[in-house]
């Protein structure tokens, strides 16, 4: 496995397919692979992925990559095998949606994707910079699913759908990127790449295959996601924490959308984003058209969220024109409304003016003893979307929420996630100061985790149980620069789940502060009661 994060990297001035690319840096990096911005001979700017399973590959000094050793070394080479077959599938997919696949090659003993390089950001970074009401939610939904649902009819799911993975183009139209994650469902075998997701948007039947069978209800999960946090401005909580919820026989720790406060949105677009969220495979929209239909069920139609009430007392109330319109992205139609009932209007005051102008001289009688006129404009749609809640950088939760409480003999499993780019270093301490590394480990041996997304610790198939009466904790530690080997020789420990006896958590912050003092460093802790 390699050392560090950084040295799997080709570096920038790498050439590629007989000179034909160059490459120029590092675009992202999953589960599956590493995305290059590359340069073609000709001047292009391009997308280039490597098939490099984090946790499977490893990348000597000449670039060349190898699957590690033992079972896990065929599980890299059947997923090399399917790699190449895909990219020969989705190649042949033309939609405006979908990113365009121009090449796909071997070399360094590995395989590469070529596609179109997007201008553009990604699908979180749009939500936070626009205000986007539910009719545009529904078109861009819409145009990914159509997308999507190509690959699907072809037998073929993504599995990797996340906001990284949508890029949203200058014009406002998305693009769904890294088609090279996908895998066909149809001809399964017994070297099934289970680990290769991101756990934020993983329904539980992709993190354990066991629980369910996989298909079009696995992408509509993470579209969900998505839709969720475009709604609330928080992700939903990790179905690995609603599993062991559901193991231990409690309630499901969901909150759903229709329980908040979300007056924009209706209803049924609210109840359809739960619907793509339930924890039941079988439970959730069979194919995207099925969901696309009731996620835009209100769409078009005047009613919003039941709950918006209009308060008008009667008292204030002569005359009243109530203008009832949908809040939309443009405001033309709008507009026209206001315009035709306003000239309407107008002329119907005018008359009232003139007929009351007349009876002043003939009876002497004051207009406004006789006609109040009140005038109620239109208020002005609010479209303020609303405030995400504060988070820090580092947030741990589990299935029994912020303070849990656990029996002896029950499993203890917590959730890291993080608002932004950090290598993480998460330790459990038990009531009487054992110290137990977390994260990093032999499952996720990579620290370094992406703005948005999260992880769940300890890491199947290893488990934790609460055994000893008492309060521990469990804290995580932050940094923007990878001091994972440096930290492995200060712990001298004997590997994940073992305790450590030679430092205690402040002097590893210690440790770190004092080596590089102009690194901010994030802390996060959870008190974990066990009786």
């Amino acid at each position: 496995m390699a050392e560090s994060y950084i040295s799997d990297i080709l570096p920038t001035g790498t050439k590629l397919d007989h000179d034909r690319y160059l490459v120029n840096s590092m675009l992202a990096r999953g589960g599956f692979g590493i995305t290059y911005l590359a340069i073609e001979h000709l001047g292009r700017k391009v997308a280039i992925k490597e098939f490099f399973p984090d946790g499977y590959a490893s990348r000597n000094q000449r670039g060349e990559v190898y699957g590690v050793v033992g079972d896990q070394g065929d599980i890299f080479a059947e997923g090399l095998n399917k790699f190449l077959r895909e990219a020969k599938t989705i190649a042949q997919f033309k939609h405006p949606n979908l990113v365009h696949i121009l090449n796909y090659f071997e070399e360094n003993n590995t395989a590469y994707i070529v596609m179109n390089f997007e201008r553009g950001i990604s699908f979180d970074s749009y939500v936070r910079r626009h205000e986007i009401n539910e009719t545009e939610l529904i078109a861009i939904f819409r145009a990914i699913s159509d997308g999507l649902s190509l690959l699907h009819e072809k037998g073929i799911i993504h599995r990797d759908i996340k906001a990284d993975n949508i890029c949203m183009r200058d014009d406002g139209t998305p693009v769904l990127l890294d088609l090279g994650s996908s895998r066909d469902i149809i001809h399964s075998s017994p070297y099934d790449l289970t680990r290769m997701y991101t756990p934020t948007y993983a329904p539980y039947e992709q993190i354990d295959p066991t629980w369910g069978k996989q298909g079009a209800w696995t992408d509509i999960y993470a579209l969900g996601v998505m839709l969720y946090f475009a709604v609330s401005g928080s992700l939903p909580i990790n179905s690995q924490i609603r599993a062991s919820a559901f193991i231990n026989k409690n309630p499901d720790p969901y909150q759903s959308l229709l329980a908040g406060e979300f007056t924009r949105y209706s209803h049924e677009f609210l109840k359809a984003i739960d619907y793509a969220l339930r924890f039941d495979p079988k439970e959730r929209p069979a194919s995207l058209n099925e969901w696309i239909l009731e996620l835009a069920a209100n769409d078009g139609k005047a009613d919003i969220h039941p709950d918006e009430k209009t308060d008008i007392s009667a008292n204030d109330l002569t005359l009243i024109t109530t203008i009832h319109t949908k809040v939309q992205s443009k405001g033309g139609g709008q507009k026209k409304s206001w315009r035709k009932s306003g000239m309407r209007l107008f002329f119907f005051i005018l008359a009232i003016i003139i007929a009351a102008a007349s009876a002043w001289f003939i009876q002497e009688i004051s207009l406004f003893d006789q006609l109040t006129i009140y005038l109620k404009p239109e208020p002005k749609p609010e479209v303020i979307r609303p405030e995400a809640p504060i988070q820090a950088a580092i947030y741990l939760t589990t299935s029994r929420g912020d303070f849990p409480v656990f029996k002896r003999g029950e499993e203890i499993r917590i959730e890291v996630a993080v608002t932004e780019n950090l290598y993480v270093y998460c330790f459990y301490q038990d009531e009487i100061g054992n110290l137990y590394r977390l994260f990093p480990n032999s499952y996720y041996s990579n620290p370094y985790l992406v703005e948005g997304t999260s992880i769940i610790i300890p890491s199947s198939p290893r488990r934790m149980l609460a055994e000893v009466q008492g309060n521990d904790s469990c804290q995580c530690l932050g940094t923007s620069i990878d001091v994972t080997q440096m930290l492995l020789r200060k712990l001298d420990d004997n590997g994940a789940m073992q305790p450590i006896s030679t430092v205690t958590i402040p002097e590893i912050r210690s440790f770190i502060g004092n080596q590089f003092p102009g690194n901010p460093m994030e802390t996060a802790e959870i008190p974990i009661q066990i009786e």
